[in-house]
């Protein structure tokens, strides 16, 4: 399987990273510290993470349906919100003796004796 190189040459690719968060705690607490310790072996971890078919640490592939997700999300959050928002105040203004089925009934009765 071959690879495909940035360069259009015979010589290896060549990536430089330089983490400015890992020079800082070394600088502020010591390459022994066990702050260091945990961050690099956090560093290391997470680089080694990558997808085994590709040596690169490489996102994976857009797909055309995140669009569509994120939409019927996304509307689905705002109708159920606003819909929260009216039976909430309909029911802090709702009065109970005169919209009620209950009391319509019951005071119709209460008329008829």
């Amino acid at each position: 399987m071959r690879h495909k190189h940035l360069a259009k040459d015979q010589a290896p690719d060549l990536f430089s990273l330089e983490l400015a968060g890992m020079e800082e705690l070394a600088r502020r607490y010591g390459t022994d510290s066990p702050q260091f310790q945990d961050a690099r072996e956090i560093l290391v971890a997470a680089l080694q993470k990558s997808n085994p078919g590709s040596p690169y640490n490489l996102a994976y592939k857009y797909n055309f349906e995140y669009a569509v997700v994120f939409n019927i999300v996304l509307w689905l959050m705002i109708v159920l919100a606003l819909a929260v928002i009216v039976i909430s105040y309909n029911l802090w203004n709702m009065d109970p003796g005169y919209d009620s089925i209950i009391y319509r009934m019951t005071n119709q009765k209460i008329r008829m004796d």
